[in-house]
């Protein structure tokens, strides 16, 4: 928010925006501390100073704050593999540069699903819901997979990519993550495991890639 914007504001409307981030502040380093499933609402209003009655006018439930969080997480891991593509000035890598790189997004999507494994399901699957979290959740993915077109589109510039729509194929691996965070909690997979089993997918799927 802009420091004109924020000036415009009320006291009330400051008051109101300054609780909504001590809520997440606390509930962010609570989940740092402890398990998902330990963590109560009480506790989290205790050390955001507010009582629990007041946190539940901020946020529907636990699992609402914790997607919040979790959504604020996968924006901090987007916005780091933005920053690293802009530093990429390779023209002419190999296949397997191009691929490397798709694989050490998704291991750093991974890693922040293993951080908490309940709420990374519940977001990939609230996601596709039709409520305004899936609808911001649905804008994360198309950015997440904006990125993953381009280094396709570099690997296709420099010659060591088949000429497939980008588009396709971004869709095409991210719906391997999807898959295998949503099979993870289906099947009880140890979620510690996700980082090869995305890796070993990925590498199959960008064999049929390569030129």
């Amino acid at each position: 928010m802009s420091l004109i914007a924020e000036a415009s504001m009320t006291l009330r409307e400051r008051k109101k925006r300054q609780t909504m981030k001590s809520i997440l502040a606390a509930a962010r380093e609570m989940l740092s501390e402890n398990e998902y499933d330990s963590i109560t609402t009480k506790e989290v209003a205790a050390r955001a100073g507010i009582g629990e009655a007041t946190l539940f006018r901020y946020v529907v439930n636990k699992k609402n704050l914790f997607l919040l969080i979790y959504e604020e997480f996968f924006n901090d891991v987007l916005q780091a593999c933005l920053d690293e593509d802009a530093k990429d000035t390779t023209e002419h890598g190999t296949a397997q540069y191009y691929i490397d790189r798709i694989t050490t997004m998704y291991t750093s999507l991974a890693g922040l699903y293993k951080r908490d494994p309940d709420s990374g399901y519940v977001y990939v699957r609230d996601s596709f819901s039709p409520e305004d979290f899936g609808q911001r959740g649905l804008e994360q993915g198309d950015r997440w997979h904006a990125l993953v077109e381009r280094v396709i589109h570099r690997g296709q510039d420099a010659g060591v990519l088949r000429p497939s729509p980008p588009r396709l194929i971004a869709q095409n691996i991210h719906a391997i993550y999807v898959h295998e965070v949503l099979a993870t909690h289906a099947r009880g997979r140890d979620p510690r495991t996700i980082e090869q089993r995305l890796a070993t997918r990925i590498s199959a799927l960008a064999g049929t890639l390569t030129t």
